[in-house]
């Protein structure tokens, strides 16, 4: 379509498709002329008194036009990308600023057209076969049929142009109007996503004829789409038959297969345990390799800098996820302008249409329906997918994946700076429902030996890399230059990983974490296997069709690792128990007839016993140095793995059974079962723009650049003011501590603010931290103000005020209660310091106050919202204290074993503390626990206030001091039905916490957040795989959560 000419005649619309396609919009990219004649025709009906509008591009002045948006940050942002050329509007529907069906809705409803939400599939003019089908992303528009029904509208006589146009091409098409009003009668609007699906499928059918199956159809010999013949089963169990009867009838027969089996497990344990030695090595350069990459951040200084990708998700029956993988992918940290995500749904599967439907998915996530025919397999998803894609870079993700959110960065850095021939890389997987039963934890210690040691091992040392199924990034001109998938093939992942091999590309691993479910039963677990096994065999056979051939394209090195990794994996999962049966036979036979061939007996029983030794010693020391790393798993886990392996016999001969019988079927796994699995909180999509989502700010965009993930400080990043007030506090008076009651409150605004009319966030800092700490230099990362610069620039966050007070203590902190021992720091926030802070900055007020803090800091947080909700609106707990028996109780025996050093004297260790030269980490957790006691239950006639809830004699609980505690319990606090409805007032209220915490807060967490998801209380709540230290990253994802909370 050519706006700016006359239309093609409609009877040669179908002969010319290929023609009209290929020079529509190089014919139309000139620019928009800006005079106040075209002005006026190109928006008929504006406003005389729009004075401003009217200088704008048509593209433009229609976000103008919507009153209920105007501002001047708004104007001043138009202004500018009218100026550059900036794709203002695509960029903000990308990033979930602006929602696109509002946007093209009033686009045609200035332009006097059709909006079409939905429009149906038929009457679409069926793609030629020779056009290039990634190149259908340049194209904003589609043709349809005459008298084809687009939705509910009567049909026309004449073909139609459905458009989704951006920027200039909107432009020219209102001009176009302008000058043939006749043309307008054959234009409908839709949304950029809507439009590309209808493109999809009007290229459904040359998609899969030339390129789902192209790797069959260009390198068959590299395809499984082969079957075996029947009589294959008869030759395979007679074979079978004969080896097991042979060796109980003859014992020489028996010792040569276990020869056989031996070096089989020998090869697999020398791999392992060479794995071991030489991944210190292998970490190190990683290491290294990694400083290098964070100095290339500052080259990467733009969005455009970056490169785009694709990610694809492949889905079929998986509805239970389908909330907690929308979240996962809008926590990807990565420019929405170079991202797509794309979900792969078959044709068949309702339950997760169903499922998608009650979602609002943002601009950057698009839904692909794969069509019949063929296996229906995960690889022949991705092929169709990967068919329509131009990108960069591509990625594949499961359903219950829950990606690093910098994952994307941190491969897209890798990729840049590699060499060459590195097509692919191979993110570590981890399982987040690990501790759930025996099976969940053996996957894991299985998954942490193999991504944590093994794989980045043969990746460094350049041998042939069995790929996850998942987290695979490549380079997408690579991926589709080899074939892409193999359709026939049920573990793609590790054939595509020795075709790359074989075709002289590099695979490497990065340090960035994926985590997903493990099965939690048998059942699950088996059928999940049968296909791992069987897939494994498909990959062995393919390429093994000519071996010699494939040793010269591998090379000693890569082709005998490739048989140790798969052929003797294989091979010795088959041979598990019949190597101990054939041992055992061996060793009764031979001890009968130990006159005759003690020697021979003797030897046999030490070979056994070193492959013993070193088979499942190798796979052990393997397991527990990674499992135990990031799991934290003991020898009890490790010590069970023998009888795992035992476990996966049945699944290969299962996966043989399969093979022989059905090669190209697909088990299907099951996903969203865990009952221990944490839940994310449902993606929030904005459906339109408002003051509380737009980023705009004045000057901004003229010299800011959205700065990549890096642990550096950006010296660009415009920098906020910082300034000290003190606040003389009339609560903390008389304090039993003798605490100074003048308290020092830093003040953070945001560049270009004085802060007026800004919401106000209170930082809490944890136990032995003031909030001086959290503005101090940091060494290899942000301090706070330095990160609420980054978030505030880059539009993540909104602009606020935050205030960082002083509120340590001579106990080394407190919990924001009122005591009669610390001060009343509760009244010293509400009516001392706030009030202080808003009347100086003129931020704040009702409505617009929030409070944050970790630790101590996130108790005092929850604790205020639960019975302050008048004066706060917005709150966030990241690891807060509750739960109080899993949290204090068991720090009381070390607190009285403290103590008895010091004569069991409070007053004592308190005064040698105050006085020694130096401490230790514990006397810092004594300390701690004698200022809970003075905030939960303090006794004005005990030294400082400090009376504890345990007999120091045996530390049996006493009961009725205890219960003072609970009462401070926000687990507890929150069966009071005041209590929730103080939380049912507040604007945002965001609860997280680490599933390692080390101080068990975690199942605290868990019991608060199900009573609040019980008693109808909306939240958020977050669980993050780490422990309770440095975690001021979390920031990044809850102080904008806050800030747009008090905006609304």
């Amino acid at each position: 379509m050519n706006f700016l000419n006359k239309a093609p005649d409609p009877a040669a619309l179908e002969a010319a498709a290929l023609d009209q396609a290929a020079v529509a919009y190089d014919e139309h990219g000139r620019e928009w002329r800006e005079t106040p004649q075209s002005a006026k025709s190109v928006q008929p009906g504006l406003s005389s008194e729009a004075e401003f509008s009217s200088r704008l591009p048509f593209h433009l002045s229609i976000l103008d036009s919507l009153q209920a948006f105007k501002s001047p940050s708004l104007q001043q942002a138009l202004k500018s990308a009218a100026q550059t050329g900036d794709p203002l509007i695509e960029r903000w529907t990308r990033e979930g600023k602006l929602d696109e069906t509002l946007y093209f809705a009033c686009a045609a409803k200035r332009l006097g057209v059709p909006f079409v939400a939905q429009p149906s599939t038929s009457g679409l003019y069926p793609l030629p076969d020779n056009w290039p089908l990634e190149k259908l992303r340049d194209l904003s528009w589609i043709l349809i049929r005459p008298f084809a029904k687009l939705d509910h509208a009567p049909p026309v006589a004449d073909s139609l142009y459905l458009c989704a146009p951006h920027g200039k091409e909107l432009d020219a098409l209102a001009e176009k109007m302008a000058l043939d009003p006749q043309f307008r009668q054959r234009v409908r609007i839709t949304t950029p996503r809507q439009l590309r699906r209808l493109q999809r499928a009007s290229a459904s059918k040359a998609a899969m004829d030339h390129h789902v199956f192209r790797l069959k159809q260009t390198m068959p010999d590299l395809s499984a789409h082969g079957k075996f013949k029947p009589f294959h089963s008869y030759y395979l169990a007679i074979t079978l038959i004969a080896l097991i009867g042979s060796s109980l009838v003859f014992s020489s027969i028996g010792i040569g297969i276990n020869l056989i089996t031996i070096m089989i497990f020998l090869t697999m344990s020398i791999l392992r345990l060479i794995s071991v030695f030489r991944l210190p090595h292998t970490r190190t350069t990683q290491a290294s390799r990694v400083l290098s990459l964070l100095n290339t951040t500052k080259k990467t200084e733009a969005s455009s800098d970056w490169p785009s990708y694709s990610v694809f998700v492949p889905l079929f029956r998986e509805g239970r996820v389908v909330p907690d993988l929308i979240q996962s992918l809008c926590r990807l940290d990565y420019p929405r302008d170079r991202l797509t995500c794309y979900l792969l749904l078959e044709e068949e599967d309702e339950e997760t249409r169903a499922a998608l439907a009650k979602i609002t998915l943002p601009a950057f996530i698009e839904l692909v329906d794969i069509p019949k025919g063929g296996p229906q397999t995960k690889p022949k998803a991705l092929n169709y997918a990967l068919s329509f894609v131009q990108s960069d870079l591509t990625v594949i993700y499961d359903a219950e994946d829950r990606p690093d959110p910098h994952q994307l960065k941190i491969a897209a850095l890798h990729m840049l700076s590699g060499r060459p021939s590195l097509a692919c890389l191979q993110a570590q997987l981890a399982v987040d429902n690990a501790r759930t039963n025996f099976l969940t934890r053996q996957f894991a210690v299985e998954y942490s030996a193999l991504f944590d040691g093994l794989l980045p091992f043969l990746a460094f040392d350049r041998l042939v890399v069995p790929l996850g199924g998942t987290s695979n990034h490549f380079k997408t001109r690579v991926l589709k230059q080899i074939g892409g998938w193999d359709p026939y093939n049920v573990t793609e992942d590790a054939d595509l990983g020795l075709r790359l091999s074989r075709l002289g590309y590099d695979i490497e691993t990065i340090r960035s974490d994926t985590w997903e479910e493990a099965p939690e039963s048998y059942a699950v677990w088996l059928k999940q296997r049968t296909r791992w096994f069987k897939g494994w065999m498909q990959t062995w056979i393919v390429h093994m069709r000519r071996p010699r051939y494939l040793y010269r394209k591998l090379g000693s090195d890569r082709f005998f690792s490739f048989h140790i990794m798969i052929g003797s994996m294989l091979l010795s999962t088959l041979v598990h128990p019949l190597y101990f049966l054939t041992f055992g036979i061996s060793a009764w036979n031979l001890a009968l007839y130990g006159s005759q061939n003690g020697s021979l007996f003797f030897v046999l029983l030490a070979i056994n016993s070193i492959n013993l030794v070193l088979g499942y010693g190798g796979v052990m020391v393997l397991g527990r140095k990674w499992a135990g790393k990031r799991y934290g798993f003991g020898w009890r886990a490790i010590l069970e793995m023998p009888l795992y392996w035992l476990l996966m016999t049945p699944a290969a001969w299962r996966a043989l059974y399969q093979l022989i019988h059905d090669p190209h079927h697909w088990e299907k796994t099951d996903h969203g079962l865990s009952s221990t699995r944490s839940r994310l909180p449902h993606a929030k999509v904005s459906s339109g723009i408002k003051p509380s989502n737009m980023a705009i700010f004045p000057k901004l965009g003229s010299h800011f650049k959205r700065r990549p993930f890096s642990m550096r400080r950006d010296p660009s990043t415009p920098k906020g003011t910082l300034q000290t007030i003190t606040v003389s506090s009339k609560a903390l008076e008389n304090n039993l501590l003798g605490d100074s009651c003048e308290r020092e409150v830093i003040i953070y605004t945001p560049h270009g603010h004085d802060g007026a009319g800004l919401p106000l966030l209170v930082d809490l800092v944890g136990f032995t931290a003031g909030g001086p700490a959290h503005v101090n230099w940091k060494n290899f990362g942000e301090n706070v103000p330095e990160r609420l610069d980054r978030l505030i620039a880059s539009g993540e966050m909104p602009p606020a005020v935050v205030a960082f007070p002083d509120c340590f203590t001579r106990l080394g902190g407190n919990q924001y209660v009122n005591s009669a021992a610390l001060g009343n720091w509760e009244d010293f926030l509400i009516e001392d310091m706030t009030p202080a802070i808003e009347t100086q900055i003129g931020c704040g007020g009702p409505g617009k106050r929030g409070l944050f803090g970790k630790s101590s800091g996130g108790y005092g947080s929850i604790l205020h919202a639960m019975k302050h909700a008048d004066f706060w609106s917005a709150a966030a707990c990241l690891s807060g204290d509750m739960a109080f028996e899993l949290c204090y109780l068991p720090d009381m025996p070390n607190l009285l074993r403290a103590l008895a050093k010091k004569n069991n004297s409070i007053e004592r260790f308190l005064t040698e503390f105050e006085e020694g030269p130096k401490y230790d980490g514990k006397d810092i957790h004594a300390l701690m626990t004698l200022a809970m006691a003075a905030s939960y239950d303090p006794d004005p006639d005990s030294y400082f206030g400090i009376r504890l809830p345990v007999n120091m004699h045996d530390c049996s609980l006493i009961q009725e001091r205890w219960a003072n505690w609970l009462e401070w319990d926000p687990v507890v606090l929150a069966d009071q039905p005041e209590v929730i409805a103080n939380l049912k007032s507040m604007k945002g209220l965001w609860l997280e916490c680490g599933y390692v915490d080390q101080y068990n807060l975690l199942y605290g967490a868990r019991r608060l957040h199900s009573k609040l998801e019980a008693a109808g209380v909306d939240h958020v709540y977050e669980e993050f795989p780490d422990n309770h230290s440095s975690i001021d990253y979390r920031m990044d994802v809850c102080l904008p959560y806050l800030v747009r909370a008090l905006e609304e």
